[in-house]
């Protein structure tokens, strides 16, 4: 492998690729946010051209460049390149101050690990994990912060395979700014809530652990606090519960989902996304 010197220390960089698999496992701190390089650093050929792209997108979407604070989104990188059979990225969220903000989880062991690089939280392709075909995508969960704004940085390597990362790699970035929407979710000790799926298309399930006997009633409001519709209100006795409701008759977006009591032991506010 190619070794660089520097300073009497001995860098063996990891990002060669062999045979359409990638030799090694991606470095982390090269995802172009500040003070942090991009791909490039090491791979030429291309930096954002030659027809490729690198995408960042959410499940549940980012409604106008919002998060729900604590909430958990599944994340997927995906990077494109015409006639590439190798591909590999780095992607970490930070805060204004540029430090690791909400929490990165991998999903898929075989494809992504996560690192740390100057106390900065990064997920990048494993070993062979971007081995594909003209594209290949890469996917975890990441838990929103309790408020504050968050920026996303990703940079993604498409390679053609020779063996070198000295030409015909192309890189390309991507940036993402959010900012809370100002939901606060709160879950007091009296209930536990589940909603799934969430988004959701025609029906969705409300399951609830109830720690004493209340009178509930469940409200959609729109995100100005409107009142859209009162799905329910009835006794709940202690326990389990689940009920599905159908979305037959309300508009696509995006919504606040009240649970809550007569007495107040109950106060549970989710983000409901329609599509």
């Amino acid at each position: 492998m190619k070794k660089i010197t520097v300073l009497a220390s001995v860098i063996v960089l990891v990002v060669l690729f062999s045979s359409g698999t990638e030799m090694s496992t991606g470095i982390v701190g090269y995802t172009g946010s500040p003070g942090e390089n991009t791909c490039a650093a090491c791979h030429s050929g291309g930096l954002n051209s030659n027809g490729g792209s690198i995408n960042i997108t959410a499940s549940p979407t980012f409604v106008n460049n919002t998060y729900t604070p604590n909430s958990t989104y599944h994340i997927t990188v995906t990077i494109n390149g015409t006639g590439k059979s190798i591909f590999g990225f780095d992607f970490e969220a930070l805060n204004n101050s540029n430090t690791t903000v909400g929490t990165i989880a991998v999903t898929d062991a075989n494809k992504t690990q996560t690192s740390v690089t100057s106390n900065r939280n990064n997920i990048v392709h494993k070993k062979d994990g971007g081995a594909s075909t003209n594209s290949a995508s890469f996917t975890f969960d990441w838990t929103a912060p309790a408020s504050g704004a968050v920026n996303f940085y990703a940079s993604g390597v498409a390679g053609n395979g020779n063996q070198s990362d000295g030409g015909g790699d192309d890189v390309y970035t991507s940036s993402m700014q959010l900012s809370s929407d100002g939901t606060a979710i709160h879950t007091v000790s009296n209930i536990c809530t589940k909603v799934f799926p969430n988004p959701v298309t025609d029906y969705f399930t409300l399951q609830m652990n109830l720690l004493s006997k209340e009178n509930v009633t469940v409200a959609l409001y729109s995100t100005e606090g409107k009142l859209v519709k009162k799905m329910f209100s009835d006794m709940i006795f202690t326990g389990a519960y689940s009920q599905t409701f159908s979305t037959e008759g309300i508009s696509t977006g995006s919504y606040i989902l009240k649970v809550s009591s007569e007495s107040g032991a109950v106060n549970n506010i989710q983000k409901l996304v329609v599509q």
